[in-house]
């Protein structure tokens, strides 16, 4: 084999340090992510020494091309080491997964499969590791001696051991192939083609550069794989943080939600507790209207999902309904809209806590009489956008004294998590206050 300057090796060599530059320091939280990074690194140095043992082409063998050479078949046999490790933690991982959601349902006991799987992983890994570090020593030994391969100006010749210099690495490409598809079930057949691209597309190579002597191949080969699987690797990653973000949204909105639940029934029963006292038959109808709003309001508040306008509306009347039981004529509630309710969609209560911030600041004044005006239109101009509004003819505020309770910060994040929709409360003295909801329409 003719060693000569070849840009494809300088090609790969920079590729191979990008690629480096695109880890960052959260994807190495678990041992695959370190694991693939040192592949690359492993494939980063074999590369580099590539380059400059291609570009270093004296007439006789030196020390310093000599140790170019080591430093080649140290790249190569570490990175097949790491990408052993790399299946290992990727296997391990998965059977893991499979082994804490089937104890979720109840059906995995402690001794599960997926944790008696695991030193057999790390058996295989060892014995990986002890033919990469003989193949290693093999053919460092042979850059003196050339009992693998012999070296003459510029070409090789084989050497006494050259089969079994070659065997070790098909050996442990073997390995890693059937390892592979003895776990295909656990990683997908998917995964398991995009993975067994690096063992398989080099290994072709060299079957190749041997039936066909001449230039070789096997690095440019290597690096079309890493980037198969790096590729495949940011995808993984790219899905994972995905994951990541749903089940931390959905936590923080069981969180906020299950503040709500306590909130809104305190309420309900301190107007039933009133009603008690005031007026015993309002109160035994009340308790009616009451069982009503649980069975609807628990329920979507239990299914975490965003309902439409229309449930919204319905949820609303309910509650509604037990305030003016309790306040009577002192409370005028109006509606207007031109939207269809049903394409609409909100948070379960979002709108509640509006009416009910204007119903307390409203029965502030003198009169001891509130009107509240709850409309939802579509915002002119733009027929994409929905806003409701809650106004109250209240006392008003500054502007500048506007305060977000918990309840109302509640809300306003909910709306942003799961509708897109934002949450705008303004207030004037002597004119009242508005709470305005701005969020996208669903047709």
């Amino acid at each position: 084999m003719i060693r000569i300057g070849n840009l494809s090796n300088v090609i790969c060599c920079a590729g191979a340090v990008i690629f480096l530059f695109g880890f960052n320091a959260s994807e190495f939280q678990k041992k695959k992510d370190q694991m693939f990074f040192y592949m690359i690194l492993s494939a980063a140095v074999m590369f580099g020494a590539n380059v400059a043992d291609s570009y270093y082409n004296p007439d006789f063998p030196s020390l310093l091309e000599k140790l170019f050479q080591i430093f080649i078949f140290f790249g190569f046999y570490a990175l097949l080491f790491f990408y052993t490790a790399y299946l290992v933690e990727i296997i391990r991982d998965q059977m893991q997964n499979e082994a804490e959601s089937g104890q979720r349902h109840g059906s995995v006991t402690a001794a599960d499969p997926g944790k008696s799987g695991h030193p057999v992983l790390y058996r295989f890994l060892f014995g990986n590791a002890v033919l990469c570090l003989v193949s290693f020593i093999l053919w460092t030994v042979s850059v003196f001696t050339g009992v693998v391969v012999q070296m003459n100006g510029t070409a090789y010749s084989a050497g006494p051991l050259y089969l079994p210099g070659q065997a070790g690495g098909f050996i442990i490409v073997l390995g890693n192939v059937i390892l592979l598809m003895i776990y295909r079930d656990v990683i997908g057949r998917r995964a398991t083609l995009i993975l067994a691209t690096l063992p398989m597309i080099p290994l072709i190579a060299a079957v190749f550069e041997m039936i066909f002597p001449g230039p070789s191949i096997r690095g440019q080969c290597i690096f079309l794989s890493i980037l198969i699987i790096f590729t495949f690797y940011h995808k993984e990653t790219e899905r994972e943080l995905e994951r990541r973000e749903t089940a931390l949204l959905k936590n923080r909105v069981e969180l906020m939600t299950g503040r709500m639940q306590p909130h809104y029934l305190y309420n309900v029963l301190s107007t039933i507790y009133y009603l008690c006292e005031e007026d015993p038959i309002k109160a035994q109808e009340a308790v009616g209207l009451f069982s009503e709003y649980l069975r609807d309001v628990l329920d979507a508040l239990q299914r975490q999902e965003p309902v439409t306008l229309s449930w919204e509306r319905q949820a609303l009347q309910y509650y509604l309904k037990l305030e003016k039981m309790r306040f009577g004529e002192r409370l005028q509630i109006e509606y207007e809209g031109n939207v269809d309710e049903a394409t609409v969609f909100v948070p379960p209560l979002s709108v509640q806590p509006l009416v009910e911030n204007a119903i307390r600041h409203g029965m502030e004044k003198q009169s001891g009489c509130v009107k509240i005006k709850i409309e939802s239109r579509v915002l002119p101009g733009n027929p994409d956008q929905v806003q409701i509004f809650v106004r109250d003819d209240g006392v008003g505020y500054e502007p500048d004294q506007v305060r977000y309770g918990e309840g109302i910060l509640n809300v306003q994040e909910r709306l942003r998590m799961q509708c897109g929709g934002t949450l705008q409360i303004k207030s004037s003295p002597g004119e009242g206050t508005v709470a305005e909801i701005l969020l996208p329409q669903y047709t």
